[in-house]
């Protein structure tokens, strides 16, 4: 038997609302000889997963109690006695820092798939906080698993002692049935975007978006594909943008499939599942500029609705930006591999404790 048949891992995950669940699922195939249990809990009105945790050895659900959490979960990695206990999120991240404790025969993981204090819709004072309070926790971390070049950075930075690996994001394979795409130039674009309905998202800054493109495309079809804050998903109603509510993974990438041109918007990220899985089948992308997409190519990535609606009319009508746009996130997106994935996962599950 191999070092690697040995490792039991707990994944802690306390939404599935966002890209979580799907990076735990491709952690998941990444590392077959590895035995995987989930902790989960789900929020209400979110996602709801049912045939993802057949794929776990064992899934074991915690209480909707915030204060609850670290001894519920403190309990299930007695139950399941893992090797690594792997903490998927800035709040799941807590739960298991502030209930369990790294040993010499358990160690914890942290993924914060994008840390907390890049938040930019609460006061700077309560990011300040956000950001001690990791620093604290960290001294109950074996090793961060950043997901992205940003967050390994943040993790460095915030405590020097720390070790700190780089497991990169990567796409599931779409459904067989889905083939990549390239629409005729000179429709009328179909843009897509993927996500909870949250303020990290920018409803706003997507709704701003619908109306400048609707400035030279009066009839632009927009779709948000994800549920979330009620308010938030008026805004984007009222802008002319369709919902879709929560979807299993197939209709997903069946509306992705429908799309003409992926837009991501979002605020702050850790490194955006919904740009790879756009990518895998064929999607032009353009995205906003923010620091977790700072090295992404600069010809696709705007800071306002109006460049970014540009740059959208470019891709719709332009089957040589087509091309270019698909050149340029072929060469940045090179490293979200699964073969790089497989290799840090390996790596990473298979450390020595710090302590």
């Amino acid at each position: 038997m191999t070092t690697e048949a040995k490792v039991r891992v707990l994944h802690v995950v306390e939404s599935f609302g966002g890209g979580v669940l799907s990076a735990v699922m491709n952690y998941i195939a990444s590392t077959p000889a590895t035995e995987h249990h989930i902790a989960y809990r789900v929020r209400q009105g979110e996602y709801v997963p049912s045939g993802e945790l057949g794929q776990f050895a064992s899934a074991t659900a915690f209480g909707e109690s915030n204060f609850a959490a670290p001894h519920a979960i403190r309990q299930i990695v007695d139950q399941v006695h893992p090797t690594v206990v792997h903490a998927h999120s800035s709040l799941a991240g807590a739960f298991v820092r502030m209930g369990t404790l790294t040993t010499r025969r358990r160690r914890i993981v942290y993924t914060p798939h994008c840390y907390a204090f890049e938040r930019r819709d609460i006061h700077f004072v309560k990011r300040l906080c956000l950001e001690f309070a990791e620093w604290c926790l960290a001294f109950n971390t074996d090793t961060v698993a950043a997901c992205s070049n940003r967050e390994l950075e943040l993790a460095k930075r915030g405590h020097p002692r720390l070790k700190v690996v780089l497991v990169p994001n990567i796409s599931a394979a779409p459904p067989t049935s889905d083939q990549t795409r390239d629409p005729d130039g000179g429709v009328s674009p179909r843009v897509v975007t993927t996500g909870r309905v949250s303020p990290q998202k920018d409803p706003h800054f997507f709704a701003q978006l619908a109306s400048s493109l609707r400035e030279d495309s009066p009839s632009v079809e927009l779709t948000w594909i994800g549920a979330g804050d009620r308010l938030l998903t008026d805004t984007l109603l009222k802008a002319g943008v369709s919902v879709t509510g929560w979807l299993s993974r197939p209709d997903v990438w069946t509306q992705l499939r429908m799309g003409t041109v992926y837009v991501h918007v979002a605020a702050w990220e850790g490194f955006p599942l919904s740009i790879l899985e756009a990518h895998r089948i064929g999607l032009p992308i353009v995205a906003r500029r923010i620091p977790a997409l700072a090295d992404a190519p600069t010809d696709w990535v705007h800071d306002s609705p109006e460049r970014i609606a540009d740059a959208i009319s470019l891709l719709a009508k332009s089957s040589e930006a087509r091309r270019q746009n698909s050149l340029h996130w072929d060469a940045y997106l090179r490293g979200n591999s699964s073969e790089n994935q497989a290799t840090s996962l390996t790596v990473l599950y298979n450390m020595s404790p710090v302590r």
